[in-house]
Parts: C-alpha cells; structure tokens; sequence
C-alpha cells in the first residue's frame, strides 16, 4: 500500500511538472507582423516541442517586408483567433503560451492620446517671478510597435491612464478568457518620464507639503543645498511610489483577475525594483550581453562591442530572485542570452555559461531571446529578428538543442523544487538625494 501511494504521489508530481512544462526551457516568439497562420503555427509548434521547449511567449513586433498583404492586426478577431488556435494547439503538444500585454516594448500604442501619454516637463521662466512647471508630453513612440498598434508609450505614473489602456484586454477576455499562462511586461524603458497629471496632488498627498513652492530643485545649478537635496529625494520616492500603485500593481491585478500569472521586468525603473519585482507572480530579470569566461574553448563573439551593448552583472539577477525568495515565488524568469553576438556567431558554447551564471543568480524559469515564428516553406534563414541569438528551427545549432534543453530542464526541476539557503538578508534601496 506504501508502495502504492508513493508511486501515485510521484505521478502526481511528474504531472504537475510536464503539464506546466516550467523545468523546460521557454522562448520569446516574434510574431512578425503577425503574418501567422495555422498550418505554419501548428509545425512550429510541433517543432518547439520536439526540441525539448517548455513553452513560447508571444510578442507580436513590425513585420516582414513583402508580407504585408499578411500581417493580421493586433487583436483584430482574425488575430484572436489565431491566438486561440495557438493555445489549443499548443496545450496538445504540453507547451504553455504566455503573451505581452501589449506590442513591442514598452506599453502604448494607437490608442495612447496625449492625456494617456508618458509625460515630462519645462521650467518657465517670466521677469524676476518663480518658475513656472509646464508638462508635456514625451512623444515616444512604441518601439518595435506591430502593424495596427502603433502609437505613443504609455504614462505609468497614473493609474487612470493605466486603466484606459487595460480596458481594450478587458474587452477580449472578459468575453473569451483564452487560456494563456502569463501576461507580460517588459524591461522600463520610458525615456524622458518624469512627471504625470495631477503630481502635485500626489505628491501633497504623500510627502505632507507642496512641490510647487519648491520648483527650484528642478533647475540646472551645480550645487544644492541639504534641504533641496532632501525635497529632490522626496520627489524621486514619489516617483517610485506612483509607478508601484499606479502601473505595477493594477497589472498585476489584471492578470489575476483573469486568472493569469504576471511577469514583469522591473529593471531600469525610477523605483525601488525590489518592491516592483516582488508585486508580481513571477520576477523576471534579464541576462543582456556577453562576457568572457574563463572556460577551455569558450569562444566569445570578437566583433561584439561591450560599449555598445554592455557587460552582464549577475547582481541584476539577484534584484528579481531576492524579493522572490523573500515571498515565497516559486518561480523567478529571465530574458536570457540576449545579444550574445551577431546572427549566427553563437555557439551552445557561450549560451551555457550564461544560463549556468543565471542558475546561480537564483533564476530558474529560462526563457531563450528568442525564437522567431516563421513558415516553414520559407527560404533559409526564414524570418529573423536583429535583437537577440536565433534559437528557432533555422539556427545553426538546432540539431544540438535538444542537449542543452534536457540540461536545463534537469537543473530547473531541482532548482523549482529546493529552497533557498541564505544566511545574509542584503537591503539595496535605490533612492537617495542628489550627489
């Protein structure tokens, strides 16, 4: 009878795991201007889990030239019946799909109207009377936008605009709660953000005084005083505070409102990132770059500009596996191998390594960057992305996948199993007053 009951205990425990597929390695998928269709989406499919993938993200991106008569606009009914075809097909092959909330990066698109926009401001100045603050907008675009979603970023300082912005998922899943895993956000880049309708208000509210009898903070001077330097503080904590209450958490509340888990990448917000991580289902950092390790044979692309594209800190990992270990998240993300080189100049080689550093970071949900859909009619090398190592059908070491796959998925099941084991609890607070 003991025999019995672990044997179905470990069934159960098996079953959980390979119908979840999250020790498996996952992939960002471009859809190119989402030009898909069913036949094509059901072999690639097949092709992902034949290799040893867990799972695929959309990210529905610009399209392919000359495959314009195909490009199926962003949540038009022909798109959403795609992605639930893609769902339906996907759950027979036990691959997950999660999909970004949006098109390219960071949230917006065409129906962003100024009031909805990412804001910033001037200081007017008139005669010899206090300066005056005078918002505008950004005016940046979505980046990478796909066909019919193009637009202005979204202002994630006002949960109102927030809101407007979610109301158009609302009204696709409110009526079809098509069976996604995860809905995602990614990395903060909103350049220029730095101000939101009603901020005085909001910064009344928080700090106890006014930010307009104070605008001198803001001017170009070389040096301040300790009472500015401390009003600056408060201004940036304001910052921080809003893009907490008023974006990451209703996203958050989003996704669990359709029963959806929520992915986030927190890096490179004017926030404190350890709060913003840990507001979500699933933390998710981001391996971006390469390095050399001192590894027999390992290569290192010789054209890839470190000036350019940066040299990886596995403390960024740690700002997202941090806070998940704190809340008890089973599972911490990552955007891994993400400009390692130019296309086709990777090898499985310098891959490793990295998600090896990520392992250790306290990631343990890989997701490659990435994989592109594409026909499988279509001409060598099929349709390509310029950001990020191909890890589709077409890659040069496609036939050796399958390897490194079951090697991630060995050291993922172990990883989402264990615990942690910290002795030193670190708290890094990214706020503080001018220099």
């Amino acid at each position: 009878m003991k025999v019995c009951k672990l044997i179905l205990f470990l069934f159960l425990i098996s079953f959980k795991s390979f119908s979840q597929n999250t020790a498996k390695p996952w992939a960002y998928w471009w859809w190119q201007g989402s030009a898909v269709n069913k036949a094509d989406l059901r072999a690639n499919l097949q092709k992902y889990a034949e290799a040893g993938f867990g799972g695929l993200h959309i990210i529905p991106i610009y399209g392919v030239k000359g495959e314009e008569k195909n490009f199926i606009h962003f949540l038009s009914p022909n798109w959403l019946e795609m992605l639930e075809f893609t769902v339906k097909e996907a759950k027979k092959l036990h691959l997950g799909i999660d999909m970004t909330l949006g098109t390219g990066w960071p949230f917006g698109g065409i129906d962003i109207k100024p009031e909805h926009a990412a804001k910033t401001f001037d200081l007017v100045y008139e005669a010899d009377q206090l300066p005056i603050l005078k918002p505008k907008i950004t005016k940046q675009q979505v980046k990478r936008a796909a066909p019919g979603a193009e637009g202005l970023v979204l202002d994630h300082f006002d949960k109102a605009s927030v809101e407007h912005y979610l109301s158009k998922f609302d009204s696709v899943f409110a009526k079809n709660n098509i069976g996604i895993r995860a809905f995602y956000n990614d990395s903060y880049e909103v350049y220029g953000a730095d101000w939101t309708e009603h901020f005085f208000e909001k910064f009344k509210s928080k700090r106890g005084y006014e930010l307009g009898e104070h605008l001198n903070i803001f001017e170009n001077k070389t040096t301040f005083t300790e009472e500015e330097k401390q009003i600056y503080s408060d201004y940036q904590l304001t910052i921080s505070d809003l893009l907490l209450e008023e974006f990451t958490q209703p996203y958050a509340a989003f996704a669990k409102k359709y029963g959806k888990l929520s992915r986030n990448e927190s890096h490179g917000s004017p926030g404190n990132v350890l709060d913003l991580y840990a507001a979500n289902s699933i933390p998710e950092t981001e391996f971006f770059g390469s390095k050399p390790f001192d590894i027999p044979l390992y290569r290192q692309d010789p054209e890839y500009s470190e000036k350019q594209f940066g040299k990886p800190n596995k403390m960024v990992l740690k700002l997202a596996s941090s806070p998940a270990n704190i809340f008890g998240k089973k599972l911490v993300s990552s955007e891994t191998a993400t400009w390692l080189g130019n296309h086709f100049k990777v090898s499985l080689s310098q891959v490793k390594p990295i998600i090896d550093e990520s392992f250790m970071g306290g990631v343990n949900h890989i997701f490659y960057h990435g994989a592109n859909y594409t026909p499988v009619g279509a001409s060598w090398p099929g349709w390509m992305f310029y950001a990020s190592t191909n890890f589709n059908f077409n890659s040069h070491f496609w036939n050796e996948l399958p390897l490194i796959n079951k090697y991630i998925e060995n050291c993922q099941d172990l990883l989402q199993n264990s615990t942690t084991d910290n002795e030193v609890l670190v708290y890094f607070p990214i706020q503080g007053p001018l220099a």
